[in-house]
């Protein structure tokens, strides 16, 4: 659905994706849905990105923030 208040025809899903980006780019660690990781790592970004888990990663995604943490 779209934002209509906006007055550029912005997308909540593009708003999404731009959430996404951003939680990626500044953290060693980050959760998204299987949809997001994909789309998220298929970008050319400057530097490298934090590591992205999604639902069936969920036991790893613990252990390395245990480790990061620990």
């Amino acid at each position: 659905r779209c934002l209509s208040d906006w007055s550029s025809d912005v997308c909540s899903s593009d708003l999404d994706f731009c959430h996404a980006v951003l939680a990626v780019a500044y953290a060693q660690l980050a959760t998204l849905d299987k949809q997001w990781k994909e789309r998220v790592e298929r970008l050319e970004l400057p530097r490298p990105l934090g590591t992205v888990y999604y639902r069936n990663q969920l036991a790893e995604f613990v252990e390395k923030l245990e480790a990061l943490v620990g």
